[in-house]
């Protein structure tokens, strides 16, 4: 959702409405498949999102390339550097920290807003302060965008890939990823 749509979104290329054909593809051999190889046919930029499809974002990106991308990317730290469309399904150069991945996660839950997560707010020594934290404030998306984006994650919590968390008694977006064999919530 960060790396795609909500770039996308942004820049009134999509809208979470557009539709876009979920269906086996191929890129010069390069050929993203869904989990259990199972397409959709037309989909809406939400339904894709609240059921983490993969062939929807590869397809958008194919369009709207890695720089445009990489313009919103850059303000919470992240570069793509591969020009593959797998970059697309988060395949990153050098990888990403479980804690890079929630702060670029974050700026849904900061009206579009990156702030980047520490571990210490202050320190103080013998009643006197020697460290204040100075998390500044770096808007990346419009609020109408993190709307958007945190409107369909929390769709994909209470029906989608996500719906194992949907008992939770609290507020909770959430997005599915498979790496191989593995799956995680995110």
């Amino acid at each position: 959702p960060w790396l795609i749509y909500a770039p996308m979104i942004n820049d009134k290329y999509i809208t979470e409405s557009s539709v876009i054909e979920d269906s086996k593809v191929n890129f010069s051999g390069y050929s993203p498949k869904n989990y259990k190889n199972k397409y959709y046919g037309n989909v809406t930029v939400k339904d894709a999102i609240i059921n983490s499809l993969n062939i929807p974002p590869v397809k958008l990106l194919d369009g709207f390339q890695i720089k445009n991308v990489n313009k919103y990317t850059s303000k919470m730290g992240v570069t793509i550097k591969n020009e593959g469309l797998s970059s697309a399904l988060g395949s990153i150069e050098n990888g990403m920290t479980l804690k890079e991945i929630c702060d670029a996660y974050s700026v849904f839950n900061n009206d579009g807003d990156y702030i980047k997560s520490s571990f210490i707010k202050s320190i103080t020594v013998n009643g006197k302060s020697v460290y204040n934290e100075n998390k500044g404030r770096i808007n990346v998306f419009d609020k109408s965008t993190s709307y958007i984006i945190t409107d369909a994650l929390i769709e994909a919590k209470n029906k989608g890939t996500s719906k194992k968390l949907k008992d939770f008694n609290f507020d909770l977006a959430a997005k599915t990823g498979t790496n191989g064999d593995n799956t995680s919530n995110l």
